[in-house]
């Protein structure tokens, strides 16, 4: 079975057309019509894509002696060296965060106003929550190997992690700045009901920053060489 023979089989497969074999390998359609007639070959970058693009094999691939399609296998990922900088913080932050917090309720229940030194425990929090979900979505590819997706579901993963990060960043920040440094009754009713309450949630809630820990961690993985 030749390489032509193999690439129309596996495109016919997954029921694409050669214009949408071109666009997820960033080539022309007439690059793919020539190399399934068999007029040419793909150039490195493209032949190292197919593989990936096909979930084959790249021996399979190129040896024209076999006809069954081999699964490709699972590369297993690199943990970096951000990725056990990020687990230390999540571990220190864990450790520094829980007693602060305490201090902070013991604190308030006296004095009825939040001591200067809150928002560093609310930054240790959102640290220590993030830093768990980036972990676990590190541990989880370590484990399982390549995130099965394409390039663009990959891209909207990422947009979607970075702005549900942005987003409840903003929420604690509108919180901080309206108890720490705005005067008490300024803001507009209508500030409170669509601003401050979901801030309010947000720092009642931390562990929501898991989210864009989880999707920003899995996009940053790399596969191990």
């Amino acid at each position: 079975m030749t390489f032509s023979e193999k690439l129309i089989t596996l495109r016919a497969g997954r029921g694409w057309s050669q214009e949408k074999l071109a666009a997820e390998l960033g080539v022309t359609r007439q690059a793919v019509g020539r190399w399934e007639k068999g007029a040419g070959l793909p150039d490195a970058k493209s032949l190292a894509a197919l593989p990936r693009v096909f979930d084959v094999e790249m021996e399979w691939l190129l040896n024209e002696s076999e006809a069954d399609p081999q699964p490709r296998r699972a590369k297993q990922m690199q943990l970096m060296w951000y990725d056990w900088a990020i687990a230390a913080t999540a571990l220190v932050a864990a450790l520094v965060a829980n007693p602060l917090g305490n201090m902070a309720s013991e604190h308030f229940k006296i004095r009825i106003i939040y001591p200067w030194w809150m928002p560093a425990v609310i930054i240790l929090v959102i640290m220590m929550w993030f830093s768990l979900g980036w972990t676990a979505s590190a541990l989880i590819a370590r484990i399982f190997g390549e995130l099965p997706v394409e390039r663009r579901v990959r891209r909207a993963l990422l947009i979607v992690g970075i702005a549900a990060l942005a987003l409840f960043l903003t929420m604690e920040a509108l919180w901080s700045i309206q108890v720490f440094f705005g005067p008490r009754g300024y803001l507009p009713e209508l500030w409170g009901w669509l601003l401050m309450n979901p801030a309010l949630f947000v720092l009642r809630n931390p562990e929501l920053f898991l989210v864009p820990g989880v999707l920003l961690g899995l996009c940053a993985r790399r596969k191990a060489r």
